[in-house]
């Protein structure tokens, strides 16, 4: 992980300055309104993890046993871990760029870093290498926080194929982060394949966008 001292308020996503642009995590002005880029790409600032992190919220009509089993794909950030994992959880987190994080996991999550190194499973594969190594484990939940497309990693996220290959997966309760660049594209993808149960979003300052999370479940 690579640190940068600069006032984040002089750009924003779509106007990265040129140190960010390096094949690396890297965290800018870390003592203050940090803000996190993934090779280039603005992903998470401190500001606007609270908003995000409360979109996340569970349907009423989800009812989970006490421990649960989690998988994530994508997150490897860890920003949704102290949502959704409780004592006696865990979570497998499917994320390729997972690996690249661990300075950052240290950075994020403080004293409960080692925590939950026992409870996550790193998986550092794509979504679609992680099912060629799928042994049917079943999930009382599957989360999906993808970023915004970019260079090509989420192209296999943003297409039908994807809920197609979902369906794969042994879970009724699924949650997805839908970006406003493709939400037009994959909500009706989405309802083809799944049934939604709800919709929560919020226009998030710090990212300049509109943010949308959305429940649903199998047909």
């Amino acid at each position: 992980m690579i640190t940068f001292d600069i006032d984040p308020s002089t750009f924003d996503g779509d106007n990265n300055p040129p140190e960010t642009q390096v094949e690396d995590i890297v965290v800018v002005n870390p003592d203050g309104n940090w803000h996190l880029y993934n090779h280039g790409h603005l992903e998470l600032t401190r500001d606007c993890d609270i908003e995000y992190r409360n979109l996340w919220s569970i349907p009423k009509e989800w009812m989970f046993r006490s421990s649960n089993n989690l998988l994530m794909i994508g997150g490897g950030d860890y920003q949704l871990i102290d949502n959704f994992l409780d004592h006696g959880d865990q979570a497998d987190v499917v994320d390729p760029c997972i690996k690249d994080y661990e300075e950052w996991h240290h950075f994020y999550l403080g004293h409960r870093y080692s925590y939950y190194r026992h409870t996550v499973t790193q998986i550092s594969l794509t979504f679609n290498q992680y099912l060629n190594t799928y042994n049917g484990t079943e999930y009382d939940l599957v989360l999906i926080d993808i970023s915004e497309p970019v260079m090509g990693i989420t192209d296999e996220i943003y297409c039908e194929d994807f809920f197609i290959n979902l369906k794969k997966i042994n879970s009724d309760r699924f949650m997805m982060y839908m970006p406003p660049t493709v939400y037009n594209k994959l909500v009706p993808l989405l309802r083809k394949h799944f049934d939604m149960i709800q919709s929560k979003g919020k226009f998030v300052q710090d990212w300049n966008e509109y943010c949308d999370v959305i429940s649903f479940t199998r047909k």
